[in-house]
């Protein structure tokens, strides 16, 4: 684990949780936990190193942000629902 990567992937959290605040922080890392291109056996949430978190964060940043075009809430943030966008149907 690289300090750099961790705080990297703390980044690109904070901004996934800003364009997705109805997102929870453990159903949002068991999301992109989901979303790695790693193969485990046994529980990847515990397993899963930041250097392997954060290109699957990334990817779902910028999937995200190519759905900001919808209106925001008045506090700024986008809510984006599983009705609304296919991306948080396994959610």
């Amino acid at each position: 684990m690289s300090v750099e990567a961790r705080n990297e992937l703390m980044e690109v959290l904070t901004e996934i949780s800003r364009l997705s605040p109805e997102m929870r922080l453990g159903q949002l890392v068991c999301w992109l936990t989901d979303l790695t291109d790693t193969e485990y056996t046994t529980s990847p949430v515990s397993d899963i190193e930041d250097e392997e978190l954060l290109p699957a964060a990334k990817r779902h940043l910028a999937l995200l942000r190519t759905r900001v075009a919808k209106p925001q809430d008045a506090d700024g943030s986008v809510r984006l629902t599983s009705a609304s966008d296919p991306l948080l149907e396994r959610v």
